[in-house]
Parts: C-alpha cells; sequence; structure tokens
C-alpha cells in the first residue's frame, strides 16, 4: 500500500510532507516519469550518468529523499513512452529541461521504429538500475493511447512486446508491464467512446480485447481507476471484467493509481461529485477488493490535498481534494479506512 510523492506544495516543505505521509502509512512508493525521454542519449546508453543534467538531478534529488525518508522501502517505478495527450511519441528530455518538442529525426518516427526501441530499452534500464524496483511499469494507462490514436496502436504492441521481452532476459525476477485505465478500457471516457464511430463492429469488445492480448507481454494487470473522473459510482460489478481477464491469464492484479474526491469540484463544464463519506467508503471498497484478491500493490496518487496551489485549472481541480490528509495536514476519515487494512499482514499468493 503506497503512495507517490507529489508534494501539496512544490517546495521542500511540500516534499517533506508527502515523505512523511508515506514514512508513516505506507510499505511502498510510486515515482512515476511523465516528462519525456532523452531521446539523444537514450540511444547511446543505458547510464543515467550520461543523460542530461538536470534529469540526473531529478532522479538524485528522488533517491536521495527516498534514502533519507524511507530506506529500504520497495519501489513501484513507470515510465511513460507517449505524450501526454497520449497521441504520439513522449517529448524529449534535453538539456533545456523536460516536455521539450521533438527535433527531427523523433519527431517522425512512430513506436514500433528501431531507433526508438533501443532508445527506451535504454532509458528503461537505466530507471531500473537507477531505482531498484520492485515492479516496473512500460507505460502508463496506455490503452488511452489506444483510444485516441488507434492507428498507432498496433505499432505500441510491438514496442511493448519488445520492451517485455528484453528486460525480463535481463532481470526475470522483475515484475514488468503496461497499466491500464480502467474507465477507458469500459467505454466510460469519450475518447474510448469514440472509438464506436471507426470501429463499430469490434465495438465495444475491441477495448478489452486489446488489453486482453497486452497481457500476453506482462506479469501482471494493473489498473489505473479515478471513477469520479468519468462520472461513475463503483458497483459490485464494476471491476469484474478486469479480474476475469487476469484470471484468464492467471496473472495477478495491482492498482497504480487510484483516488476520490472528498469534495465536489466546479470545472469549466461539469461537476465533479465527491464526499467525505464517498471517498471513505471508496477507499473501504477498493483496499477490501485488493485484499480479498490479494493484488500486488494499491497506490492511491496523493497523499494530501493540494486544494488551489497548482491553480484553478481544470486539470488541476480534478485531482485536487484525492488525498487522505486535507489541505492543512490533517487526518480524513479516509485514512482510517486506509489503516485499516495497512495494519493487516500481507498475504499473496492465489486469489
Amino acid at each position: 500500500m503506497g503512495f507517490t510523492p507529489y508534494p501539496p506544495t512544490y517546495d521542500q516543505a511540500g516534499y517533506q510532507q508527502a515523505y512523511t505521509h508515506i514514512q508513516n502509512n505506507a510499505d511502498i512508493i510510486s515515482h512515476t516519469f511523465q516528462e519525456g525521454v532523452p531521446w539523444a542519449e537514450a540511444l547511446l546508453s543505458s547510464d543515467y550518468r550520461d543523460y542530461p543534467l538536470s534529469l540526473q538531478n531529478h532522479w538524485d534529488f528522488l533517491l536521495e529523499t527516498d534514502a533519507a525518508y524511507i530506506p529500504g522501502m520497495p519501489r513501484y517505478i513507470s515510465m511513460l513512452p507517449t505524450n501526454i495527450t497520449y497521441n504520439g511519441l513522449a517529448p524529449a528530455w534535453t538539456a533545456a529541461g523536460p516536455s521539450q518538442g521533438l527535433t527531427p529525426p523523433w519527431d517522425s518516427y512512430e513506436f514500433d521504429n528501431a531507433d526508438v526501441k533501443t532508445a527506451l530499452l535504454n532509458y528503461c534500464i537505466a530507471l531500473i538500475e537507477a531505482f531498484q524496483p520492485e515492479y516496473f511499469g512500460l507505460g502508463v494507462e496506455i490503452n488511452i493511447l489506444m483510444a485516441k490514436r488507434f492507428d498507432l496502436w498496433a505499432g505500441y504492441k510491438d514496442l511493448n512486446q519488445y520492451l517485455y521481452t528484453e528486460l525480463k532476459l535481463r532481470y526475470p525476477e522483475l515484475y514488468v508491464f503496461p497499466t491500464i485505465q480502467h474507465e477507458h478500457m469500459l467505454g466510460h471516457h469519450s475518447a474510448s467512446a469514440q472509438l464506436k464511430t471507426y470501429l463499430e463492429p469490434y465495438y465495444p469488445e475491441v477495448l478489452w480485447t486489446e488489453v486482453y492480448y497486452l497481457m500476453f507481454y506482462s506479469d501482471a494487470l494493473v489498473l489505473s481507476t479515478f471513477p469520479y473522473l468519468a462520472l461513475q459510482q463503483i458497483s459490485p460489478e464494476f471491476y469484474s471484467l478486469a479480474m476475469n481477464i487476469a484470471a484468464v491469464h492467471g496473472k495477478p492484479v495491482a492498482i497504480d493509481q487510484m483516488g476520490e474526491l472528498s469534495q465536489s469540484v466546479e470545472l469549466s463544464q461539469v461537476t465533479l461529485q465527491g464526499s467525505i463519506e464517498y471517498q471513505t467508503n471508496y477507499i473501504y471498497y477498493m483496499l477490501q477488493l485488493a485484499y480479498y484478491q490479494q493484488f500486488l500493490f494499491a497506490i492511491n496518487f496523493f497523499t494530501q490535498d493540494y486544494g488551489d496551489n497548482y491553480g484553478s485549472g481544470d486539470i488541476s481541480q480534478s485531482w485536487a481534494y484525492t488525498g487522505l490528509l486535507d489541505v492543512n495536514g490533517n487526518a480524513k476519515p479516509a485514512l482510517d479506512a486506509w489503516q485499516l487494512f495497512f495494519e493487516l499482514p500481507y498475504v499473496g499468493g492465489t486469489p
């Protein structure tokens, strides 16, 4: 059970708050790298000391802070090979910093390009060697790419197979997998719903059959799930399709991102519903599911609410109140639900 160390305020005090919470309430930490890939350098090297200085400094900061607050705590590391809008290759991390525009020839490459494969394999090796994770995510919520750019999906599947195969040769004991956005798999988001226009004879089955086939090159079915973002409330059957896919493959399940709002949020075009009661019930339900189905891990993405500290735009506000602590650092009732399960012994094994 764990969190990312995303700080409620982007300063040293914010990181201290996040890490102190993880120190007291977690036994795994999640670091996710979604700000670009040092394409040119990674094409030639799997040593992060050959990568841009700003990237080295970022990784060193995380490693040093982990060592200071949570020495020896297991890590889950994930990386994103796409851009954050899921319509192409990840941006570049260059000497100018993260999230830089792609330049030739990278701006013309697709996911199954030989140089892309080599660079991403080296980048994955660099992450694994630096952070020594127990679990490694090859792609975050990667089925969103399928929903937005189905024309690129076959190339991504080829890339996933290549990375999975090569990494398992080098790290046979490491759990390696892409992660799946659960509500997209059910067609609850607009992008995945719009696939019906192009793939009507195969819709909605294509949303989950593609996930099913992706699992042949994955050690687990690892889900991201934020039902409120899809205007959904969970029911006893809400996760049954995912559980069935995992069971058919004989693979364990994990949650790499989850969360629920403790108050409603007004966005520009919709109101996201939330309450203290619903957040508490959601955390209890998810951890009960994880316990009885013996998930590998469950990550609540945010430790603490950040309110308006990252602005009042729709994107930042969408997750602003999903922490288990409020903006002042006080525990919410959902933390009590978390602690009920955190105090139980880890079981493991076959669900």
